[in-house]
């Protein structure tokens, strides 16, 4: 990734998420619908960029935000417990959060390292506490094409195909009692097409939410 131009992309994300794209209203719903309210008071976002789905997490439940990535471009504003660090160890004892969340962020990891990312996920995750991950819909879909092509092959971005049934498979490996498994958004969004269905050929993300029990 040495040649992608991380400045320029942490420099035209907003603050806090626009909610303007179908697969952002998608996924911020079907959070709403499996956690509820109260009893949040930590949650972290590895890979956190600029930290705006952690202020969004803060406002939605009241929690305490933290955040790590390991470059610091998007360390700006002081509202957000940014920490620069290793996502393979994160610096935080066992048992810290009661929602760990990840998006569009291990799908830029190979096998077995995808695995023991979100193996360190559940170890800072409370008992019956929220893993979230999610990422880019890159299995047999348009997606993968666009996605590829786009930022792969013209910027120098690295992304690596995670299937839904892989990610259910870790979630089942690491004690994960799995809530919710979604397909979202519509690709042709981008070309201000309106939505004529849903399948997962033309969606544009997934995500996985499971509950960690008998840790």
């Amino acid at each position: 990734m040495e040649n992608f131009a991380w400045n320029g992309y942490i420099g035209k994300l907003s603050d806090f998420p626009e909610l303007t794209s179908q697969w952002e209203i998608d996924m911020i719903n079907e959070i709403k619908d499996q956690i509820p309210k109260g009893g949040i008071r930590k949650m972290l976002e590895v890979g956190c960029s600029n930290g705006r789905w952690i202020r969004w997490f803060c406002q939605e439940y009241g929690c305490e935000g933290y955040g790590i990535d390991n470059r610091a471009e998007g360390f700006k504003k002081k509202d957000v417990n940014f920490i620069l660090g290793d996502a393979f160890k994160l610096p935080f004892t066992d048992n810290s959060f009661d929602i760990v969340f990840s998006k569009g962020f291990i799908e830029h990891f190979k096998k077995p390292q995808d695995f023991m990312l979100l193996k360190e996920h559940v170890r800072v995750l409370k008992n019956k506490g929220y893993l979230i991950c999610e990422v880019p819909n890159l299995a047999v879909s348009l997606e993968y094409l666009y996605v590829k092509y786009f930022y792969d092959f013209k910027q120098g971005y690295k992304h690596y195909i995670k299937t839904h049934r892989q990610i259910m498979s870790y979630f089942k490996k690491l004690n994960l009692q799995i809530i919710s498994s979604k397909f979202f958004g519509w690709f042709f969004e981008r070309f201000n097409v309106p939505q004529l269905f849903n399948c997962s050929f033309t969606s544009q993300e997934y995500m996985v939410i499971g509950v960690l029990h008998n840790k």
